[in-house]
């Protein structure tokens, strides 16, 4: 299971030697962390490991895709490939899947 964060983003993504990912001049180690908090978080409440990825929109990734802080970061035109040949499921599938118990997680969590 993945937690997609879809970024529409100009200029470029790279990681520099240190291992901080930056777009353009901003580094991004707070968004990645609430990224990978989120789907620990899923995670924990659905009893399934998450990963965390953000697909980016426009913007150049260095090397074709990147991972830090435990989150790969792909270009969109390589979405399907970074999710590999996992079904990719919606919140009505999961909650057939799971008998209705994972629509209320999710939704649990949601404002009103």
């Amino acid at each position: 299971m993945f937690v997609i964060d879809s970024k529409q983003w100009t200029g470029h993504v790279h990681q520099s030697a240190d291992g901080l990912v930056w777009h353009n001049h901003y580094r991004l180690d707070r968004t990645l962390a609430t990224l990978r908090w989120q789907a620990e978080t899923l995670g924990r409440l659905l009893g399934v490991p998450v990963a965390p990825l953000v697909c980016v929109h426009g913007a150049h990734i260095q090397h074709g895709g990147l991972r830090a802080y435990g989150v790969a970061i792909v270009p969109a035109s390589l979405l399907r490939s970074a999710l590999g040949h996992d079904q990719v499921l919606s919140d009505t599938d999961i909650a057939a899947v799971m008998g209705g118990n994972a629509l209320r997680v999710l939704r649990a969590g949601l404002p009103a």
